[in-house]
């Protein structure tokens, strides 16, 4: 008895990744403008399949949102649907019959695209903004004159030129004048 086409053609790695650059997500990422209600499903998908971000709020993901924090977003989207095809012909010798295909591996596929996309698309450069800013912050307070990197700075300035041999090290001249025409360069 002979089984139909779906159940024994097997699919190939570029055509699971054309049917999945033809899924719901992976199409609106890519169209010119996206509506209210396209956005809003997006929420509404991402709950569905439990796309939790402890850091965030889903509501203000947007697709235009994921296009806007990484301009090679495409790029990002094609490397991670490769990733995860690559991952599931080695996990099981293959991607299976189209019928195994469409049942198995396009949903899983399909849905680890959107939350990876949405966790290296606007969750990444959002974490890294804040801590960017934190960090330059940090930065200025820590240095500020009195701070404690200031005070250690000024601490270590003054044992090097405690020790050095520069007349213009020794008399607090440590600047370009006082190291101008072959002066101290020993550290």
């Amino acid at each position: 008895m002979c089984e139909p086409d779906y159940q024994t053609i097997s699919v190939s790695v570029d055509e699971a990744t054309r049917i999945i650059k033809n899924c719901w997500f992976y199409s609106e990422m890519c169209a010119q403008h996206n509506t209210f209600e396209t956005n809003q499903l997006l929420v509404e998908r991402m709950k569905d399949s439990n796309v939790t971000l402890t850091y965030a709020v889903p509501k203000r993901v947007t697709f235009e949102r994921l296009r806007y924090n990484n301009p090679q977003w495409r790029d990002v989207l094609d490397s991670i649907i490769s990733e995860e095809l690559r991952n599931e012909t080695e996990k099981y010798g293959g991607l299976g019959s189209q019928r195994g295909f469409y049942t198995f591996v396009f949903p899983k596929v399909t849905r680890l695209l959107m939350s990876r996309a949405i966790v290296e698309l606007w969750a990444r450069p959002i974490i890294e903004q804040t801590i960017d800013k934190y960090v330059r912050m940090w930065i200025e307070n820590r240095f500020a004159p009195g701070g404690e990197g200031f005070t250690e700075t000024a601490a270590h300035f003054e044992r090097i030129a405690a020790t050095s041999t520069c007349y213009g090290c020794r008399n607090g001249m440590a600047n370009q004048l006082a190291h101008m025409d072959g002066g101290c360069l020993d550290v």
